[in-house]
């Protein structure tokens, strides 16, 4: 994390705290999935499979990084530091077709 933020001929450079000595807040998502095989004994060339899927099934919107932005006025002498989270993956549902060749 950054720890601070000083001047040099009025530029901003950043102290950075030591490697991993932050975290994010805490990760959690549910997948679900079901598959659906029509006709298992049958005696086709091959065999299929239907399965649907829910990727992150409670749409939790969990961190998957940060990024900060700093503003700073130079005329008033004063810097301020923002934090972002950005999260990825609402929701996904997916659908998939498996066959495969049997061998007689």
């Amino acid at each position: 994390p950054i720890e601070s933020i000083f001047f040099i001929e009025q530029r901003p450079n950043t102290n950075y705290g030591p490697r991993n000595s932050a975290r994010l807040e805490d990760y959690s998502r549910m997948d679900i999935s079901a598959t659906y095989t029509p006709k298992p004994d049958s005696e086709k060339a091959f065999k299929s499979s239907w399965t649907f899927s829910l990727y992150n099934a409670y749409n939790r919107k969990n961190p998957f990084f940060l990024y900060t932005s700093s503003d700073t006025n130079f005329a008033a002498g004063s810097t301020s530091l923002n934090a972002y989270k950005v999260t990825l993956f609402p929701t996904i549902p997916s659908i998939t077709w498996n066959f495969k060749w049997m061998q007689k």
